[in-house]
């Protein structure tokens, strides 16, 4: 379990605020202000939620109340709770710098909520009320399902589609492999993600636009 310093450490490695941290990890200000002064120790779940907000966002901390920034990181998230961890980690990454536009290519939403569909629910909610946070998406032409109010979307005939997601966020990529075991892999690396963010660009050109 991190420590009130490896907070404050990880809030300077990141430029966050106090205000900022409580945003992103959906803790309370006073919670946060209270254990950086050492003044109580909040549950662990709170710690828990403050911890993965930071590692989400590149933050890696070490014995001996170590705290480093990481450099490439590959990601598996595995599981019924494999969404849940994705979406987490999508929204602390888009939260930074008070939000932008990600991308998301052979998006079928159907798969989403049959898989988990409380966490895509609480994301899409998420994303709405921060309001700042866009997404451009490529489906397949004939899918009707549309459900996203922040998402763009595009359809492209069946010959471009691929029933392997990706999402390009910030300097991150993120493959979605459905089946059995879903795997969901996040991949911390600048210029994977901007390979991926110029195929999807040049897809996107071609696709057809939906009124």
């Amino acid at each position: 379990m991190i420590d009130a310093k490896q907070i404050r450490a990880a809030r300077a490695l990141l430029r966050w605020s106090q205000e900022d941290l409580a945003e992103r990890s959906g803790i309370s200000l006073q919670t946060i202000k209270n254990t950086e002064n050492e003044r109580s120790m909040p549950h662990a779940t709170s710690i828990n939620a403050i911890q993965g907000c930071f590692e989400n966002s590149g933050v890696e901390f070490l014995d001996r109340s170590g705290t480093r920034m990481r450099g490439d990181v590959v990601r598996i998230y595995q599981g019924a709770d494999a969404l849940h961890q994705f979406w987490d980690e999508l929204y602390a990454t888009m939260s930074e710098d008070g939000g932008g536009e990600y991308m998301a290519f052979g998006l079928e939403e159907k798969k989403f909520w049959d898989f988990d569909a409380k966490s895509t629910d609480q994301y899409v909610s998420r994303v709405k009320s921060h309001g700042k946070i866009k997404c451009r998406a490529l489906i397949v032409e004939g899918d009707k399902n549309q459900p996203s109010p922040h998402i763009q979307y595009r359809a492209l005939s069946d010959e471009y589609f691929s029933s392997v997601p990706f999402y390009v966020f910030k300097n991150k990529l993120g493959l979605i492999v459905w089946g059995e075991e879903t795997n969901i892999i996040v991949i911390d690396n600048a210029i994977l993600a901007e390979a991926y963010k110029k195929q999807f660009t040049a897809l996107w050109s071609i696709a057809r636009q939906i009124i």
